[in-house]
């Protein structure tokens, strides 16, 4: 249980990263009480390619690395969204109700690495809880990768 709880909260940072590109990166923050969740988040964030909330981080971004990291992400994340997205929403429209069936958080069982269908045709939801079979792996150490590394690392 406690490997699923784990792999609940890195993937929620991730994917807190990953989806928060329609906000506007704020300005790094210099509390040090949110401890490794803050850390997990702006992980998350760089490998997302936005920029980081973690002071430490600031390095990483200013990489020519992880800039090229992020410039490919976006692009990504763009076609994606022209591609798939709109014919998902477009179904979604149509076929399932406005509001986030469980409230404000959705269950989703068995997804895996599978976010994207569900944050898009879900989007009412605040909170999703997501299971999967997959190994979550080792949280990588970002803060001591070279630039050179860190460009294989992407």
């Amino acid at each position: 249980m406690l490997r699923l709880c784990k792999t609940l909260v890195l993937l929620s940072a991730f994917l807190a990263g990953a989806f928060a590109a329609t906000a506007q990166a704020g300005s790094l923050r210099v509390d040090t009480d949110l401890g490794a969740s803050w850390r997990l988040d702006s992980i998350a964030r760089l490998m997302a390619g936005l920029e980081p909330s973690y002071p430490q981080h600031a390095r990483i971004a200013a990489t020519q690395a992880w800039k090229s990291h992020s410039a490919a992400m976006q692009s990504m994340w763009k076609r994606l969204r022209a591609e798939r997205a709109v014919s998902m929403l477009a179904w979604r429209d149509k076929h399932l109700p406005g509001a986030c069936p469980g409230g404000r958080t959705l269950l989703y069982p068995f997804s895996g690495p599978d976010f994207f269908n569900v944050y898009w045709l879900c989007p009412e939801c605040e909170n999703f809880v997501l299971c999967g079979l997959e190994h979550i792996g080792q949280v990588p150490d970002l803060e001591s990768l070279s630039e050179r590394e860190l460009a294989q690392f992407g």
